[in-house]
């Protein structure tokens, strides 16, 4: 067992560093302004490259992660984390277009469409939002 672990040690890194990630965007979530927007995008698209990275080593290595406990909890701690920035993402595009529509902005819909301002603060043309996606502009 323990060459099984050994041999897992990069698996369980990488899945670390998923986690870590994972972590670091839920945190701006929890918070979010526009700054840390920017910077959640940054860190949601390495931890997907990470992600897809671990999930290429184990599927070339043929190991089941379950065999080895220490990856094992790593995965789970990862869907958790990917749970939680689910979640976390969908709360703040609700909250984006609450904003929109208390910024009393002319939609077609209640939640079809998000204001864009120019540099100056005027409203500028609305802009049609798929449901559920958060759109920053700017």
């Amino acid at each position: 067992m323990t060459s099984e672990i050994e041999r897992a040690k990069p698996e369980i890194e990488k899945a670390k560093q998923v986690r870590r990630s994972l972590e670091i965007v839920c945190s701006r979530l929890e918070c979010p302004t526009p700054q840390s927007f920017d910077g959640t995008a940054v860190e949601l698209q390495g931890a997907i490259r990470s992600l897809s990275e671990l999930e290429g080593r184990l599927k070339s290595e043929g190991r089941p992660p379950l065999r080895v406990p220490a990856l094992a909890r790593e995965i789970l701690a990862i869907r958790r984390e990917v749970s939680r920035a689910q979640a976390l993402l969908a709360a703040a595009g609700k909250f984006i277009q609450a904003w929109a529509r208390l910024l009393g902005t002319e939609m077609s819909g209640p939640e079809e469409a998000a204001a864009s301002y120019t540099p100056s603060g005027v409203a500028g043309p609305v802009l049609a939002v798929d449901r559920g996606k958060v759109v920053l502009h700017g």
